[in-house]
């Protein structure tokens, strides 16, 4: 096999807590986490340098802006922003400052499997970018995520899912749980998962301000809160497991949500917009910026889409329709 290409999906926190920190300054969390059935492509491929691949790049390190390819030892990396279509509104500079190079998540994640299976052949990574950058989704650990699965598969390693989170928690909290996917409580720095049954016929309608929020920022900010109101996990979890969207969506909760920033006043009338357009329950997901809206039907998140569109439209949002995946 010389290629491979893997669906790199994003996910919803359908509530998020923080109980602590550790010594070493990691958060402790208590989340629930939804994969959603909206995804970037990665495209992983054994590729061998060819003559004109030299001349394109004579010191094998080079960021070529134009195509956005980057090229670092052994591993070829190249992103492709992805276009609106149908129930997809994407904001104007959505992709604009993706990082196509040695930050780039999916590049570590390379890097990290290369280094710790010994890999030496080229790896070309394409990566199709349709998750946006900045929204608290986990498009870039999706990404990465996907280059350790697909890493895996292609050379027939024979990594077992176990280790390949183990490898995965060392890029961010949310990697091990994008190798997993489905819905899942996760715990300690993101290390801890316990699995949960998906809902089923969920529609989600994603709504991204044209602005992200920093996530160690957003920590901090909360750590500064004096009297934090804690989410009730337990019950988010209860009414996942009983499949009940109501009980959910009663409990949704995100502690990212509480600090008083200037982002803050556009979080909640996002928030109150979905409502009033119909969903059931809307959240900020992880640190933000991107606001969520649940439905039970589908005709209802389409119509929810036509009522938000002109806000999104004037506002430069982001905004589509998914659904829970994993059902």
């Amino acid at each position: 096999m010389d290629g491979i290409s893997i669906k790199a999906t994003s996910k919803i926190n359908l509530g998020l807590d923080i109980i602590g920190k550790r010594d070493d300054g990691y958060h402790i969390i208590d989340m629930v986490l939804q994969e959603l059935d909206w995804s970037d492509e990665v495209v992983i491929r054994k590729y061998m340098f060819s003559a004109e691949d030299d001349a394109l790049f004579p010191d094998s390190n080079r960021l070529l802006k134009k195509s956005r390819y980057f090229v670092q030892g052994n591993i070829v990396l190249r992103t492709i922003p992805a276009e609106a279509d149908e129930y997809y509104t994407l904001q104007d500079g959505a992709f604009d400052g993706l990082d196509d190079d040695e930050r780039n998540l999916a590049y570590e994640a390379a890097r990290l499997m290369c280094d710790t299976y010994d890999i030496k052949e080229k790896i070309s990574i394409e990566i199709r970018k349709k998750n946006p950058m900045g929204a608290g989704m986990g498009g870039g650990s999706a990404d990465a995520a996907a280059v350790i699965k697909g890493i895996n598969e292609l050379f027939e390693l024979g990594a077992t899912e176990a280790e390949l989170e183990a490898i995965g928690i060392k890029l961010g909290a949310d990697v091990p749980f994008c190798i997993r996917g489905g819905c899942a409580r996760v715990g300690g720095i993101g290390e801890k998962m316990e699995t949960i049954p998906s809902f089923n016929n969920v529609h989600v309608l994603i709504v991204k301000p044209d602005f992200g929020l920093n996530t160690g920022k957003m920590y901090q900010l909360c750590d500064e809160i004096e009297n934090p109101i804690h989410p009730d996990i337990d019950s988010i979890v209860s009414g996942c497991r009983d499949n009940d969207l109501e009980k959910l969506c009663a409990n949704l909760a995100n502690m990212m949500e509480q600090p008083k920033t200037e982002s803050q006043a556009v979080i909640l009338d996002i928030k109150e917009r979905l409502k009033q357009a119909g969903a059931k329950g809307a959240l900020l997901t992880g640190s933000g910026s991107a606001v969520f809206g649940l439905f039970d039907d589908e005709s209802a998140v389409r119509e929810a889409y036509d009522t938000m569109l002109g806000f999104a439209q004037d506002n430069n949002m982001t905004m589509f329709i998914t659904r829970f995946k994993g059902e």
